[in-house]
């Protein structure tokens, strides 16, 4: 039991508070169910692009020589947007999120980075606060945050990129 308990202790991502982000129109985060993750993260760059970074932590070898012919990736935490597993150790790196960039990280790094199973924690940051926090595989709901507007969330739904939504924290 006490095993677990440690085990558990090593593996859970580190807590980390909240920071609100400019407000949209509605002002709100989301919490979110996703239902298919390439789609989703692919629509989730496109909606945050500019001034944004992306952080993945997993199993990274797949697409590792693309991340590091990425101009602008950083293999450092920075700000908001650290490492989430302490032991064992994962590949960590922070993409730009830029317009000129989202064809780069679609085509080479979404596409073929295995979501579903080697990319363990996903942050994304626009202007130095988390808009996108998705731990351990997707499991459970993510959070979204108010650069998203409610009607980009809907359309999500509609498209059925997503099983559902709903402000964060009701």
């Amino acid at each position: 039991m006490q095993l677990r308990r440690v085990w558990n202790l090593l593996l859970r991502p580190r807590e980390k508070p909240h920071r609100r982000a400019d407000r949209s129109a509605d002002g709100v985060d989301y919490a979110v169910i996703v239902r298919t993750k390439v789609p989703f993260m692919v629509a989730m760059v496109e909606a945050l692009a500019g001034d944004a970074l992306l952080s993945l932590e997993g199993d990274l070898a797949d697409v590792w020589p693309d991340i590091v012919a990425m101009p602008g990736t950083q293999f450092d935490e920075i700000g908001i947007l650290k490492r989430n597993t302490i032991w064992p150790r994962q590949d960590f790196a922070i993409l730009p999120v830029e317009p000129e960039t989202v064809d780069y990280l679609v085509r080479k790094i979404l596409h073929r980075i295995g979501l579903k199973r080697r990319v363990i924690h996903i942050l994304v940051a626009k202007k130095g606060q988390l808009q996108l926090e998705s731990y351990d595989n997707f499991d459970g709901e993510i959070r979204v945050g108010s650069a998203v507007p409610r009607d980009v969330m809907q359309r999500f739904l509609d498209d059925r990129v997503i099983r559902s939504f709903r402000v964060f924290g009701r």
